[in-house]
């Protein structure tokens, strides 16, 4: 979801808390929506397996978290990327059972 089609559906992005569900080291998407959307004033969370969510997203003025449903719990919009296994090496991402704090 973009910044175009949040501000229409919703009317503002000011404000709200978008929530970006996946691959986030590998994302250029999430990149560009951390941006956007901190820049028009919306609270950023990110969230998916350790190992893909680095904790210097921080940096950039999101809060980072590996609980699904804590992730999801209070937003007004969620961003789900794919997993991009094309660029990722095994141990980047964990199976599922050897990552229990990322289940729903």
């Amino acid at each position: 979801m973009d910044a175009f089609t949040i501000r229409e559906r919703k009317g503002k992005i000011e404000g709200l808390n978008v929530t970006i569900l996946g691959d986030i080291l590998y994302s250029r998407v999430a990149r560009s929506n951390i941006w956007a959307m901190t820049k028009l004033g919306a609270r950023v969370t990110l969230c998916g397996p350790s190992t893909l969510v680095p904790r210097v997203f921080e940096q950039m003025g999101c809060r980072v978290t590996y609980d699904v449903n804590e992730a999801i719990a209070d937003a007004d919009i969620i961003n789900l990327l794919r997993i991009q296994h094309e660029r990722q090496r095994q141990t980047m991402f964990p199976a599922l059972e050897n990552t229990p704090a990322f289940s729903v």
